[in-house]
């Protein structure tokens, strides 16, 4: 959270990218797996409930500290509603 306030406030950036979100989003970090699209790929015993809650809060501080900040999430399994506007 206080990378984001950071770069937001300090340094005027107008939005945030956050990388490796696969990799965080998912025990298995990604690696070996392949996802079709099929929502069993996505939430089952591998997703990690603490990036969830992390991404959505950090999503959430940013755009009360700048609410036109530009938010990108770099993730290749095609996570549902990752994008998606709170």
């Amino acid at each position: 959270m206080s990378n984001v306030r950071f770069w937001l406030e300090e340094y005027n950036a107008d939005g945030y990218r956050f990388d490796g979100v696969t990799s965080m989003l998912y025990t298995h970090h990604g690696a070996g797996y392949g996802f079709t699209g099929n929502y069993n790929e996505y939430f089952n015993d591998f997703l990690d409930f603490d990036a969830v809650a992390y991404l959505s809060i950090a999503c959430l501080v940013a755009k009360k500290i700048y609410p036109q900040a530009i938010l990108i999430a770099e993730d290749v399994s095609g996570f549902p509603s990752l994008c998606r506007a709170y």
